[in-house]
């Protein structure tokens, strides 16, 4: 029993690697349609559930970290004579982080004190623990497909695998050899049509298999906190995803009835059973919130283009395979040092170079972005960049080789780069390799030809939490025209350089453009015609979201929430879609909490009532009236003061977008002035 928890711990830390890397190509992917982002949780449930695979140098696991020993102060050109910005700053752990103590290490040195203290082994005891909650979890699961099949033995067949019953609140499919699909009864036809091509789509595509692996996954990896957090945004995928196979098979004239019947089924749906049962239309495990998502991401949805489809498509294969394939095995490993070109590029900034804010009056944080194509018009294109028509597809399938010695570049000044990088522990990836697999940046019709590609992964602490680290580097050799169109301008598909709180640093050599709402870096040298992307992401690990949070009342009310049956999770109100509230300067204080609620189970059939959604974080009474005023939430309908909290009724109504019809969204602020606390709640939209 001993060997086979070792076994499980062993694929658990390897699968938080491929989660942390999914997480990152996720959050970079947001704009992407999402039924080419579902796709990247094959990994992890792969990862998950078998512990063999093929050895490949494709493999993300032949990535060597860095030694000790190399210096943390600068880790690439990019970032010399750079002044971070606020919020890359939270994103860059602190320097001279001490080596991490393994969980496994842990566990060893709490079983050998044990066994001078007792007989009883330890070793039995964990694996008895680990044996009976995973136990639980899928009897937990059995025992709602039971109760859910008992009480549709009286479905009416009204066609081959359709069935009609009252006692069902919201279609589902379920089965995974003889799979059907269950409808509320009382739809009209058109309802009806769209609801089942939602189910049937599932069917399809083999969700009712996938949502079982994965339920089978989080019973094994029960004490994993990045698997729940997996599970839940994997269902929030698989709903959304399925979303646009409708819209896309159907058109995008149905979007007003269809996000009213999510609406309407979601709040008639008291099932608990959905977080573990078959696929439902408008439930999954994060209730409200993630109804809010999906309207969102319908009333946004357009058919992507062939381009974005093909980039989609190649970075989703890639990444599947990097994250599947085991790494090689190798005879002796290699210290790696710091070279003096990395401590050179510590220098302080020169005296003469200016930074500009962007004013950011023109920026839209919803905007759509569209594909732009030169088609090689571009003074010089053509001399740095090649047409992708040059590399076919099937030169895709072609194995990623590192490279282990850098004098495969021609260029001096690629070269002595591509070392500087390597000296640092990076991985270096060719461009022959980029090419061939259609991952060097360009528009989708054009590629940049010289250059490579850096990645380094590494786990980091930043005080008592732990952060799984991700770099990666583009190099390329272009003219400023080309940088300034294919790196910050409209054909960018690396950052995005025009919000807010973004800067531009030029020192007559150097300009320099920073994200500060993604973190990355585009750098292009004037003398060397070098281009640097940049791009970290931390994201945190098996030490729990909950460290992150420094407010001991949200941290007490996240206890609490969680003790009664609440799904809870961190917060960053500087994050995500309150980037453009706090815009004019970095929120002030630290993490909040998001959560659903759930009522009581019902005395009758154990069944639970879906509450509201919160979301909890500190501000003060001068923060609170400005975003209460600042119209993000509507205008203000009603306002109740008892001298101790301030509740706001919030209202807005909205046209949609080439569409006849309406949304009436309506909240309720609320700010208690003896904990400092805002509270979110109570969201609701109304179709008009």
């Amino acid at each position: 029993m001993s060997g086979l928890i070792e076994i499980v711990t062993k694929m658990s830390l390897t699968a938080c690697i491929v989660i942390g890397v999914v997480l990152v190509i996720r959050a970079l992917m947001k704009r992407f349609p999402r039924k080419y982002v579902y796709m990247l949780w094959a990994a992890v449930w792969f990862r998950l559930l078998c512990p063999v695979s093929i050895e490949s140098k494709l493999s993300l696991f032949n990535l060597k970290p860095a030694s000790e020993a190399t210096s943390r102060v600068q880790n690439s050109r990019v970032y010399a004579q750079y002044v971070r910005s606020s919020a890359a700053e939270r994103l860059i752990a602190s320097e001279g982080h001490p080596s991490r103590v393994t969980e496994v290490s842990h566990a060893q040195a709490a079983v050998e004190a044990a066994s001078h203290k007792t007989s009883i082994d330890p070793h039995m005891v964990i694996a008895a623990v680990w044996l009976i909650v995973a136990a639980l979890i899928l009897g937990y699961a059995l025992f709602h497909l039971i109760r859910l099949h008992l009480r549709l033995r009286g479905a009416r067949k009204i066609g081959r695998g359709l069935f009609e019953s009252p006692l069902v609140d919201s279609p589902f499919a379920i089965g995974i050899f003889y799979p059907r699909i269950f409808l509320p009864t009382e739809l009209d036809n058109g309802e009806r049509d769209y609801l089942i091509a939602h189910e049937r789509a599932h069917v399809r595509r083999g969700d009712l298999i996938f949502k079982a692996l994965a339920v089978v996954a989080v019973a094994i990896h029960w004490f994993n906190p990045l698997v729940w957090i997996s599970f839940v945004l994997f269902c929030r995928d698989m709903e959304m995803s399925c979303d646009e196979i409708v819209l896309e098979k159907m058109g995008e004239d149905i979007r007003k009835k269809y996000s009213i019947s999510l609406v309407t089924l979601a709040s008639k749906n008291t099932d608990h059973a959905y977080v573990v049962m078959p696929t439902s239309f408008s439930k999954s495990a994060v209730g409200k919130t993630e109804v809010k998502m999906r309207i969102k991401n319908i009333l946004s949805f357009k058919k992507s283009s062939k381009a974005m489809a093909v980039a989609t498509v190649l970075i989703v294969c890639s990444v599947l395979a990097t994250c599947v394939l085991n790494a090689c095995t190798v005879s002796d490993k290699t210290e790696v040092t710091t070279t003096k070109a990395s401590s050179e590029a510590t220098t302080a900034s020169s005296p003469e170079e200016t930074t500009v804010e962007l004013t950011g009056e023109e920026y839209d944080p919803y905007a759509e972005e569209e594909f732009v194509s030169t088609n090689g018009e571009l003074e010089d294109q053509l001399v740095y960049m090649v047409p992708v028509s040059d590399y076919p597809d099937s030169e895709r399938e072609e194995l990623v080789r590192d490279v282990s010695d850098v004098s495969v570049f021609e260029d001096a000044d690629i070269r002595e780069i591509a070392q500087d990088y390597m000296d640092q522990g990076y991985q270096i990836f060719d461009q022959q390799n980029q090419l061939s697999r259609h991952e060097s940046l360009g528009d989708g019709e054009y590629m940049f030809k010289y250059g490579f590609n850096a990645f380094y992964f590494n786990d980091v602490q930043d005080g008592d939490i732990w952060y799984d680290e991700t770099r990666t580097v583009w190099v390329y050799k272009m003219n400023e025209e080309l940088f300034e169109y294919f790196i910050v301008g409209p054909a960018s598909m690396c950052g995005s350089y025009d919000k807010p709180r973004d800067t531009v640093e030029d020192d007559g050599t150097v300009i320099r453009y920073t994200d500060s709402y993604g973190g990355s870096v585009a750098e292009f040298d004037r003398e060397s015609g070098i281009c640097t992307v940049y791009l970290q992401q931390n994201s945190v690990n098996q030490a729990g979201q909950m460290t992150q949070v420094d407010n001991d009342d949200i941290r007490d009310i996240a206890l609490d929430r969680q003790e009664n049956g609440a799904e809870v999770w961190t917060f960053d109100p500087d994050d995500w879609y309150y980037y453009d509230l706090f815009y004019e300067e970095e929120y002030p204080y630290g993490y909040g909490i998001q959560y659903s609620d759930y009522s009581d189970p019902d005395p009758i059939d154990g069944s639970y009532r879906a509450g509201s959604s919160f979301t909890v974080f500190e501000a003060d009474e001068e923060l609170f009236e400005s975003l209460a005023a600042c119209g993000y939430w509507g205008e203000e309908s009603s306002r109740d003061d008892d001298g101790t909290v301030i509740t706001l009724t919030m209202a807005d109504t909205y046209e949609v977008e080439d569409e006849d019809y309406s949304v009436t969204y309506t909240c309720t602020l609320s700010f208690d002035r003896n904990t400092n606390l805002m509270t979110i709640t109570d969201e609701s939209y109304e179709f008009i």
